[in-house]
C-alpha cells in the first residue's frame, strides 16, 4: 500500500479523439493496390503529424492498414475476437509487430495509428499490450451449479487462446457457481459466481485479465477494502487521489478509488470488448473503450 496518496498519480490520456467523420466512414475503408498499401506507413506518420499540429485526424490510413493485416477490408475477421490484453511475455506474442510498434512510437506516430497498424498499444504504466481473442471463451456447463466445486480451470472455463499464450493460467483452480455476480483471483484460486453462464463468461474474462496482469507485471487490480487506508489518508473529498467533486463517505471513496485503479479499469474493459463486432473494434481502440478515462485512473505500483 502506498505511503501517501500522491504516489497514486493520475496518468495522461492515451490515444486520439475520434471524430464523427470516422463514424461515418468506418465501414468504407478498402485496401487498394500494392503500391497504395506500401504508402500506408508514410500516410500514418503524416496523419499523426497533422493531428499534433492542427487537431485534424483522418483515420483512413490506420483502418486500411488493419484491413491489410487481416486480409480484407474489415479488421479482424471473426466476431468476438477482441479480448484479454496480453504482453510481451505471451508465448503467442508477435514480437515483430511489437518491434514495429516501438519503432513507430520512436518516430512520434500517434498511439491510435500504432495500434491500428500493429495491434500493440501501451497501457497506463507504459508497458506494451495486444488483444488475445476471446471468441472461444466459453463456460463448460450450460447451467451453473447452485454451489460450485473446485476444479482444474479447464473443466470450468474453455479459453484455448489464453491458455496457449499463458500456460501458467492452466494451473489455476476454479470454483464456478450461481450467485449475484462476483469474481476473485487469489494465488492459484479463482472464483466466479453469476446468474447465468453468459454473466459468468464476462466475470471469468475479467479475472483472467488479473491473472495476466500478475504474469506480465502490469499494474494490478485491487479491492475496495485494500483501498480503505488510501481513502482515509485522502479524506472524504478525495484530495490528492480523485478530481474535485462532491464529498463522499469513507466507504464510497474507497470504492471509487478501487473502481478507478487502472488494473480494474483494464479488467472491466476486457468484459466490455468481449463480443464487439469487427466494426465496433475497428472504431474503438482499447484506450477508448475504458469506462474511466486514463487521465482519471489511479495506477498502482506493481507488487503492492
Amino acid at each position: 500500500m502506498p505511503d501517501a496518496p500522491d504516489e497514486l498519480a493520475p496518468q495522461s490520456p492515451l490515444g486520439a479523439q475520434l471524430y464523427p467523420s470516422w463514424m461515418r466512414g468506418a465501414g468504407e475503408a478498402v485496401v487498394g493496390a500494392a503500391e497504395h498499401a506500401a504508402a500506408l506507413p508514410r500516410r500514418l506518420i503524416e496523419q499523426s503529424e497533422s493531428l499534433r499540429q492542427g487537431g485534424e485526424y483522418d483515420p483512413a490510413p490506420a483502418v486500411e492498414t488493419m484491413g491489410m493485416l487481416s486480409g480484407g477490408a474489415t479488421p479482424f475477421a471473426e466476431s468476438g475476437a477482441a479480448g484479454i490484453f496480453g504482453g510481451r511475455l505471451a508465448q503467442t506474442a508477435n514480437h515483430a509487430a511489437l518491434a514495429r510498434a516501438e519503432e513507430m512510437a520512436g518516430h512520434g506516430v500517434h498511439p491510435w495509428n500504432i495500434w491500428a497498424s500493429t495491434g500493440w498499444f501501451r497501457g497506463p504504466e507504459g508497458k506494451w499490450r495486444f488483444e488475445i481473442p476471446d471468441n472461444n471463451l466459453r463456460m463448460t456447463r450450460e447451467k451453473l451449479p447452485v454451489r460450485g466445486e473446485q476444479h482444474a480451470i479447464e473443466q470450468d472455463i474453455e479459453h484455448p487462446e489464453a491458455y496457449a499464450a499463458y500456460p501458467q493460467l492452466k494451473t489455476l483452480r476454479s470454483t464456478v457457481g450461481q450467485g449475484p455476480g462476483a469474481g476473485s483471483i487469489a494465488g492459484r484460486d479463482m472464483t466466479v459466481s453469476a446468474k447465468n453462464p453468459q454473466d459468468a463468461r464476462e466475470i471469468a474474462a475479467h479475472e483472467l485479465q488479473h491473472g495476466v496482469q500478475e504474469i506480465e507485471g502490469f499494474t494490478p487490480g485491487t479491492t475496495p477494502e485494500a483501498m480503505r487506508p488510501v481513502a482515509e489518508r485522502a479524506g472524504t473529498v478525495g484530495y490528492g487521489v480523485l478530481p474535485p467533486g462532491r464529498p463522499m463517505t469513507m466507504d464510497q471513496l474507497a470504492y471509487e478509488i478501487y473502481r478507478r485503479t487502472a488494473g480494474e479499469v483494464e479488467a472491466r474493459n476486457v468484459a466490455t470488448r468481449l463480443d464487439y463486432t469487427p466494426l465496433e473494434r475497428a472504431r474503438t481502440p482499447p484506450t477508448h473503450s475504458m469506462d474511466v478515462p486514463a487521465s482519471d485512473q489511479v495506477v498502482l505500483p506493481v507488487g503492492r
